[in-house]
């Protein structure tokens, strides 16, 4: 226990009912783990580290830590929070990672394999600071059997998992969870291994402040029947801030209900690029815009929703794009696109790059906005029309291309109409 200085600590093997019990005030708190070092908490976490205003780093060449109920637990009023360089650390009934500051930035570096038995595998949460975990879980994954993988919650600060060195798999109940707000931007970059929820989102990012939020990953899965629609997303990411971009490419995304659910409300554009993405249950693609452009380009692989394919709904002022190799809608419409009167953009539809088919329309397009309604299509299949395009002031075009078959089942292979 320290009131003032520094309080240093090095260890190799510990164990008791905390394995290493630290307190501090104002001063710097530094325990390091040697390179063969085994921590153990017996009855409640492997190391507890307090400070009322201070620094606390729990460091090591190598180490793992364990604990009965949590791995670590780390509690700073106001100071930085660092974890880095250890084999493993374990919670057995609470979470891996337990970590919480006032005020500083919290920042989980090089821990191999990180595990939250009963609860999650790192919680997060900082009040005013940024939360960073690079380069973890590769070597064990980061698990959590009961809870969430990962969850940064940073109130006003920014969140960075896996942008500057990828993580390992991500595995948890909910895979990975992100929220921020006030100038906070948001980077989740998965590339690095797999995400699987086995009961909630593969990832969910909400944003409910002014800054960015940029999703990018590898596979990711939420196939397990059981949460809210909503919430057995591949990916869902809830903005108010400016822009939000999503990238899938590396990777397939699957899910129970919405392949990826992406909900714009503030002032910038959504930007959405995949490769496979498969909705057992719902759309392949749900985004809604009230910002500026929604640009969907699906061309690296295929799309296919439970109802429809892709629904984008741009309700700002900008342009609606969408680009598409194979889309499938099995119950509703392959591609559903739809422009508010506020948009002054063009709707752009161009599916040249495969086979489109809905079991209600192939393509509804809609444009009540004052730009252009361009459609290029290649093989469009409805069960109702084909292609149903409808436009206010604007120009509606439909380009066929030299081998195109647009069939409507049940009524029409084209059905356009405008108001202007």
């Amino acid at each position: 226990q320290q009131n003032a200085g520094t309080l240093n600590i090095t260890v190799d093997q510990v164990s008791g009912g905390i394995g290493i019990d630290a307190n501090a005030t104002t001063g710097a708190t530094t325990i390091t783990l040697g390179s063969t070092a085994v921590v153990t908490g017996l009855v409640e976490a492997g190391i507890d580290a307090r400070s009322t205003g201070g620094a606390i780093t729990v460091q090591g060449s190598s180490g793992d830590v364990v604990g009965a109920t949590d791995g670590m637990y780390v509690r700073s009023m106001g100071g930085v929070i660092t974890v880095d360089n250890l084999d493993s650390v374990t919670g057995q009934m609470g979470e891996g990672l337990n970590l919480y500051s006032a005020g500083g930035d919290i920042t989980v570096i090089a821990v191999d394999a990180i595990t939250g038995t009963g609860r999650d595998g790192i919680l997060a949460v900082s009040d005013g600071g940024n939360i960073s975990i690079q380069g973890s879980g590769l070597v064990g994954d980061i698990t959590s059997i009961n809870d969430r993988g990962i969850t940064a919650r940073a109130n006003g600060g920014d969140i960075n998992i896996g942008g500057l060195a990828t993580n390992g798999a991500v595995t948890g109940e909910l895979g990975i969870y992100a929220s921020t707000n006030g100038l906070g931007n948001i980077i989740v970059d998965s590339t690095g291994g797999a995400v699987t929820a086995t009961l909630s989102s593969g990832i969910l990012a909400t944003n409910s402040g002014s800054g960015s939020t940029t999703i990018t990953t590898g596979d990711v899965s939420a196939t397990t029947v059981g949460a809210p629609l909503i919430f057995q997303s591949g990916i869902a990411a809830f903005s108010t801030g400016s822009d939000l971009i999503i990238d899938s490419s590396a990777g397939t995304v699957v899910a129970s209900a919405f392949g990826i659910f992406a909900d714009h409300s503030g002032t910038g554009q959504v930007l959405i690029t995949t490769a496979d993405v498969n909705s057992q249950g719902s759309y392949g693609i749900l985004a809604s815009n009230a910002g500026t452009d929604l640009i969907i380009d699906s061309s690296a692989g295929s799309v296919s929703g439970g109802n429809r394919g892709i629904d984008a709904r741009n309700n700002g002022t900008g342009a609606l794009a969408i680009t598409t190799a194979d889309v499938t809608g099995t119950t509703g419409d392959g591609i559903f696109a739809q422009s508010n009167a506020s948009a002054s953009g063009d709707v752009t539809i161009n599916t040249v790059g495969g086979v489109v088919e809905g079991a209600a329309e192939g393509i509804d397009a809609r444009n009540y906005g004052s730009g252009t309604l361009a459609i290029t299509v290649d093989d469009v299949t409805g069960g109702t029309n084909g292609i149903s395009a409808q436009a206010a002031t604007g120009e509606t075009v439909i380009i066929l291309s030299s081998t195109a078959d647009v069939t409507g089942i049940a009524a029409l292979g084209i059905v356009a109409s405008s108001t202007g």
